[in-house]
């Protein structure tokens, strides 16, 4: 378990830095590359829209690839819509990520789509198959764990609830995983935490 934590944490973390390479882009537009994979604007993205964009970079992914994407992107396996897209396209501390509510956002209406700057796609294609190469080698992992007869999620994780609160905080799991043998640094960590907290509340 502490070894799929540190590889997770690793590729989150250079997911990360794609994501900021991304947004300083000077032309950087959330909506623009939202349209490149929704060209027909149908205000969502699935998992057929998702390998035909893939596609045309030469790309090849089957449907448990696309849906593996996708769940990044959403709670669940459904079409992705703008407001998801977006939260996962930007970087931890973006001023949208940080929204109470996703619902807030919606499609802008009235903007003419222009060329689009092929560094900024390049960017959001290197990203996605970095999460793609991540998800796998994640699912590999994660079946070598199941297949061992001394493994139990439960008490890794009541190991590492060292107040017995029912859930673990950043702290407890950066100990858990130093007792490993395993030291994130400070970008991994937040990383690590950005992607196993699904509602931001510090609590895991």
């Amino acid at each position: 378990l502490a070894r799929t934590l540190q590889q997770l944490a690793q590729g989150e973390r250079q997911i990360e830095v794609v994501r900021q390479m991304l947004v300083e882009e000077p032309g950087y537009d959330s909506y623009k590359l939202f349209k490149l994979l929704d060209p027909e604007s149908n205000g969502y993205i699935d998992r057929i829209a998702l390998k035909t964009f893939l596609r045309k970079h030469n790309i090849y992914i089957n449907d448990e690839d696309a849906y593996a994407l996708i769940r990044r992107y959403s709670s669940s396996t459904q079409p992705m819509n703008y407001a998801a897209f977006v939260q996962c396209l930007e970087p931890i501390g973006s001023p949208v990520r940080n929204k109470k509510s996703k619902s807030v956002l919606s499609l802008p209406s009235g903007i003419e789509i222009k060329q689009f700057t092929s560094a900024e796609e390049r960017l959001m294609v290197y990203k996605m198959k970095t999460e793609l190469e991540l998800e796998r080698t994640l699912k590999v992992m994660k079946e070598l764990m199941s297949e061992e007869a001394e493994y139990s999620l439960y008490d890794a994780f009541r190991d590492a609830d060292t107040n017995e609160s029912g859930y673990l905080d950043p702290h407890e799991i950066d100990q858990a995983l130093q007792k490993q043998g395993i030291f994130l640094t400070q970008v991994e960590l937040s990383a690590l935490l950005n992607k196993l907290d699904k509602n931001h509340d510090g609590k895991i």
